[in-house]
Parts: C-alpha cells; structure tokens; sequence
C-alpha cells in the first residue's frame, strides 16, 4: 500500500512539473520591449525654463540720461566668469563729455564689491571702449560695463552714478537669469551739418609756444579694409624745448558727434610718421594722423591744449 502511494505521490510531482516547464524562463535571456508593459514606465515631468522679463531702467544723473538695457554672462581674458552690462549713455550738458568721467560704478555680489575685467580681443562687443569717447551735447552713446562674478552665486547690485553729484541709479541682476542682450539695435543719429567748431580759426598761435594750421584731408584705408580720413597739420615748435605736435596738442575728431578712434592706413606717409617726431625750436614740420570713420556725415577737427580749451577747428564734407 505504501508502495503504491509513494508510486502515486511521484506521478503527482512529475505531472506538476511537466505543466510548469511552459513558464521557466532562461535567465540568459533579457525580456524584449513587448514583455514591459508601457503603461508601467513614467515620463520625468521637465521644468519650463524660466523666462526673463527685463524692462530698460532710465535714469537722469544730472546732465546725463543713462538707461540700462540688458546683461550677459562671458568669459573674461583669463577664462573666469563675468558680467557684461549694456547701457546707454546721453550727454545732456553743455558741454563734450565722455560716460567714463561722467559716471562712476559700483558693483558688489552678496554684499562683497567685485572689480572690473574684460574679455579678449577675439571676443570683444563693438560696444567695447564707447565710454572712453567723448561725446557732444545731446548725442547717445552705447557703453558696456564688464565686472567679475560668481555665475553660481547670489544677486549682483549694479550701481551708476553721477561723478559730479553723486545721483545715483541701482539694477539688480540674478547670474543664473540674466536678461541677455539689448533687444534693440543701437541706431545712430546722423549730423549731416555739425555746428560746434563752426567759425573757428583753422591756424594759428597755440598755447602761446606753438603755431599750427589744420591744412587738408584725404580719404583712405586700414589693413582691414575700413575707411579712414587722414588730416595734414603743419606745426611750429616755438617753445624753448624739443617737442612734438603729437605731445604739444590735443587733437579730436568728431562724427555725428562722437569722437572718432585713431587707426593706422595700409599707405603709410612720412607725414603719419612726423606726428610724433620731436623737432627743435624753431623748427617746423607737416605731419598727418588718421582716423577711422563710422558713417558718411562730415568730420569736425578741433585742436584744444593740455586744459581742454579748444583753440582750432574745422569741418570736412567727405562726399
């Protein structure tokens, strides 16, 4: 009897067996995509990127308007992080004036103050060195301020102020969600008949020790290709010592009413080298300088001295 119930018990266990075969999976083998069930796997929901509402913020610093209209983040000279600030720049005194005397900045994150730096040549804005033009009464400017930060850390204060008067402005700025770049283009607004040197004497007795005439002008070329206007002085060394025209006067020229940068031409004269060639009292030489234009409106010359009192000046139509 036991014989026949261990015989049964068998057969029960080899039938269970045989009907289990079916579902033994080789573990050797992964499931393919239709054993996982879709309805199983959830999608990470994926934050919106946050936007930058950033309005322009004007102010009036005295006798000059300032409205900033953006910043971006940049790597400086050396690689570090930093901030590049857009701002414009409306001299509304009487007088030629520069941002870069006008203004003073102040700029601190997390209540540390940071100091100024600046990119590369290779990845200079053509904003860079606005703030070091003068520029006439009336006439906007684009400037940019470039400061160290610390893109990981808190809010960085952006203060402006008056030189003169302390008049201030402040714009806060969040690193990790900067407005970026002007949405604007910076449009210039041309001077088709510039009056501030109109009437002036184009030769004469300078600062007592020197005479000088402002003669001629021709147009020509950089290395790059850009247009340039080169000016012929002649200058008498009347002094008691050696002297240039390039040490003994300060010359600047004006295009719709923002002063223009000097260049080198791709034709290089004598006259370009005799600028900053001393000479012996007494003595006189002709010597030019050349300038880079931005526009076809008329350049102003004007000659003042080591004060700042212009003295000399003219007008050039270049068409």
């Amino acid at each position: 009897m036991k014989k026949v119930l261990v015989w049964l018990l068998a057969l029960v266990m080899v039938l269970g067996l045989c009907a289990c075969s079916d579902d033994v999976v080789d573990p050797t083998e992964a499931p393919s995509s239709q054993d996982v069930p879709t309805d199983s796997v959830e999608e990470p929901e994926t934050e919106p990127a946050p936007s930058v509402d950033f309005e322009p913020v004007t102010a009036e610093l005295g006798a000059y308007t300032v409205t900033i209209l953006g910043a971006e983040a940049f790597k400086d000279s050396d690689g570090e992080d930093a901030l590049r600030v857009y701002y414009d720049f409306t001299n509304n005194s009487d007088e030629t004036e520069s941002a870069y005397m006008a203004l003073s900045f102040d700029v601190s994150q997390d209540g540390y103050p940071v100091e100024t730096t600046y990119a590369s040549y290779e990845d200079d804005v053509i904003e860079y060195g606005n703030d070091a033009l003068d520029v006439r009464p009336g006439v906007t400017i684009r400037c940019i301020a470039e400061y160290f930060m610390k893109a990981d850390g808190g809010v960085i204060t952006f203060t402006v102020s008056n030189y003169w008067t302390d008049e201030e402005m402040t714009v806060e700025f969040d690193p990790q969600n900067l407005p970026g770049t002007p949405t604007s283009d910076f449009l210039v607004n041309p001077i088709t008949d510039p009056q501030w040197v109109a009437g002036w004497a184009t030769e004469g007795t300078y600062n007592e020790d020197f005479y000088m005439s402002i003669d001629s002008m021709e147009l020509t070329e950089d290395y790059d290709g850009n247009r340039m206007i080169r000016v012929f002085f002649t200058f008498t060394n009347n002094s008691a010592e050696a002297t240039s025209m390039w040490w003994a006067s300060d010359i600047t020229l004006f295009q719709d009413g923002v002063e223009l940068s000097t260049g080198y031409s791709s034709d290089n004269s004598e006259t370009d080298d005799s600028f900053s060639t001393e000479i012996e009292p007494g003595q006189t030489v002709a010597c030019s300088e050349c300038w880079i234009l931005t526009s076809d409106s008329p350049v102003e010359v004007e000659i003042a001295d080591e004060w700042s009192e212009s003295y000399l000046g003219c007008v050039y139509t270049l068409n």
